[in-house]
């Protein structure tokens, strides 16, 4: 049962550090990451982060992904047909059938889309608020105290395999 706590308290530790890896690196790469936090308007999921590249609006063809911001919100599109020449092109909303296409000019360079993760944006929503806060803070608590409970175990079995050693010496 010490090993699987232990476990239990490594995952978590892991999966949270990369969560923090993944939305604190990739910037210092030069790579944009829309987080969908609910307070901007969008048509990717809540807690879901985007990563895109900015590329060179020649670069775009059809059936490339973009980020499109307007105002506080971010959408992704997909190109239908691109006019780089005119910076026109025709996207349409993956997420929403029935909205049909749209036109939008892009001048000099726009974002394209690389991949889309869902929920590691829940962590910095998370930290925005004192109920977060206080999640991490039991959780973080939680872990202290498996690892805790992980080494008790531990402790008893070895004084029980000793005590069985001393016996077996008389």
């Amino acid at each position: 049962m010490s090993k699987f706590l232990k476990f239990i308290v490594h995952m978590v530790i892991f999966l949270a550090i990369l969560d923090v890896l993944a939305l604190a690196v990739p910037p210092f790469m030069g790579i944009n990451t829309a987080i969908i936090d609910g307070t901007k308007e969008s048509n990717m999921p809540k807690g879901s982060v985007t990563y895109a590249e900015p590329v060179s609006v020649n670069e775009l063809k059809a059936d490339d992904s973009i980020l499109v911001q307007e105002g506080e919100s971010v959408y992704r599109y997909k190109i239908i047909a691109a006019d780089a020449a005119n910076g026109s092109f025709d996207v349409y909303d993956q997420t929403d059938v029935e909205a049909g296409q749209k036109t939008i000019t892009l001048r000099n360079t726009a974002p394209r889309v690389i991949i889309t993760v869902g929920y590691i944006g829940y962590l910095i929503i998370a930290t925005q608020s004192k109920e977060g806060l206080i999640i991490i803070g039991l959780v973080i608590l939680f872990l202290i105290i498996l690892f805790i409970l992980s080494e008790l175990w531990r402790k008893d079995k070895r004084i029980k395999t000793a005590g069985k050693l001393e016996n077996a010496e008389d």
